[in-house]
């Protein structure tokens, strides 16, 4: 019998550490000076903890493990709110304190144990201190599973930053230096760039300069491959937070650009890369859900609004421990 159950915990510690559900949202909790940059972003914030961690078909429930990669979670509301709920159900968040979040937005959540986080800064961002948040997960059986979470600075309609270039360079030279330390690592996040991206003016080739020629020769050179887009994450054509930014945004665009609301088109900009070898159980776009929310006219005939100007995208992966 003492067989027979110890054979038990050890195929279910074995099942607990099969899967691995990745997932990168970007909550566009974003304030200056006391103003939204994203509209209604205290009133949100209850509504992303629900889809987050309330919701039974939230997206880290999909496998037995999970990670979670957050961008935009600037302000102390939102930290607090992350944080709390990830401690009462015995997750892992990193960091701890809102002081290392407030410039940065990153955040990395997970129910495996961890083993190293850090976070490294760009040599430079125009306008914050944003970077690469890696850690490196416990799988058990001496296999380890890395994770870059990042977001990236921004290119315009008037061409390829070099900024944004110098992002993408200092994300490849972190991958080259990190990815050997795992057997399994993915990269995922924010990176206003994509395959299908494009301006509402466009003056340059922006698919060709910021992502064929740009950040996709650095993941193959650490053989990374792009899960490809199984739909867009910035929605400017259904999404009211995308198209209706706060009236102060609305008026600088109007005045710069001779339109109101952003200047990218609908675009695929949020991603997640995994070495090689990896095996992909699903991948899918998540997090597209409306909720009940009176946000300035941004809600639909139902009175329902989305929960954020990105939409998150989830890959479930097989790892074999």
């Amino acid at each position: 019998m003492k067989f027979i159950l110890a054979l038990i915990i050890i195929l279910s510690t074995h099942a607990l550490y099969a899967d691995v559900s990745v997932v990168t949202y970007n909550m566009a909790q974003l304030k200056k000076n006391g103003l939204d940059l994203v509209a209604c972003t205290k009133r949100r914030v209850p509504l992303q903890m629900e889809a987050i961690f309330k919701d039974t078909a939230s997206p880290i429930y999909a496998a037995k493990n999970f990670v979670l990669m957050i961008q935009e979670s600037w302000t102390k509301r939102t930290f607090e709110a992350m944080k709390k709920a990830a401690l009462e159900r015995g997750f892992t968040i990193f960091p701890m304190e809102h002081k290392f979040v407030k410039n940065r937005g990153d955040l990395i959540v997970t129910n495996i144990p961890v083993l190293e986080a850090k976070f490294t800064a760009f040599s430079s961002d125009k306008y914050a201190e944003k970077g690469i948040t890696y850690a490196q997960l416990d799988l058990g059986n001496g296999k380890t599973f890395g994770v870059i979470n990042t977001h990236t600075g921004y290119s315009d309609a008037t061409g390829f930053s070099d900024e944004h270039r110098r992002h993408f360079e200092e994300l490849g030279q972190a991958i080259e230096v990190l990815k050997p330390k795992s057997t399994y690592f993915v990269t995922g996040g924010d990176f206003n760039a994509g395959p299908d991206m494009g301006f509402k003016v466009t003056k340059f080739d922006a698919v060709g300069s910021i992502w064929e020629n740009g950040i996709m020769p650095l993941m193959r050179n650490q053989n990374m491959r792009l899960l490809e887009s199984v739909g867009i994450t910035w929605d400017d054509t259904n999404n009211t937070l995308v198209s209706r930014p706060p009236l102060l945004l609305r008026i600088v665009n109007e005045w710069k650009n001779g339109y109101i609301g952003w200047d990218q088109t609908d675009s695929t900009l949020d991603h997640i890369f995994v070495q090689e070898e990896m095996e992909v159980l699903r991948h899918e776009i998540v997090f597209k859900k409306k909720y009940p929310l009176r946000c300035g006219g941004r809600e639909d005939k139902d009175g329902l609004t989305n929960i954020s100007d990105h939409y998150g995208v989830m890959a479930v992966l097989k790892t074999d421990t």
